[in-house]
């Protein structure tokens, strides 16, 4: 009996590595963070953002991740949340497998946690790389889900 997605797909992710990544995927996972790093930064500018920021204003201070990737900080989880918020606000973001926006869901946590634990980009990449490829399988399975 072949093992369950979600295990498989667990074995898969905290199995690879950086070294193991083909430069190709490598080039086109950095080409996708300076794609949605700019559409964060635009993403600002929307009042979705504002409502993100102003929402975690009242959950209490933390430093672990950065906000924006810039100098103000929250927990990770809030972290997570404003970033996303903010990089899906104008939805200029990239579209992949079924139509959905993979970068705003991965990224965001991905930054934030990476924040947290201190973590650096080849550990970003891998996760990041590791994440679209489980998100790739998914999609064939069911590919009219969005």
């Amino acid at each position: 009996m072949p093992a369950p997605i979600t295990r498989s797909l667990g074995e898969f992710a905290s199995a690879l590595t950086f070294e193991a990544l083909p430069s190709a995927a490598v080039e086109a996972v950095i080409t996708g963070f300076t794609d949605s790093v700019a559409v964060m930064y635009s993403g600002m500018a929307f009042p979705l953002s504002r409502i993100a920021l102003e929402t975690i204003g009242t959950r209490g201070p933390s430093a672990e991740s950065r906000l924006l990737l810039g100098a103000e900080r929250a927990s990770a989880v809030d972290a997570a949340l404003v970033n996303s918020a903010t990089l899906g606000a104008g939805v200029f973001d990239d579209v992949a497998f079924a139509g959905c926006h993979t970068s705003v869901i991965l990224l965001p946590a991905l930054f934030a946690e990476a924040d947290a634990l201190g973590l650096g980009g080849r550990d970003v990449i891998r996760a990041y790389a590791a994440g679209y490829e489980a998100w790739a399988r998914l999609s064939e399975r069911d590919p009219d889900s969005y």
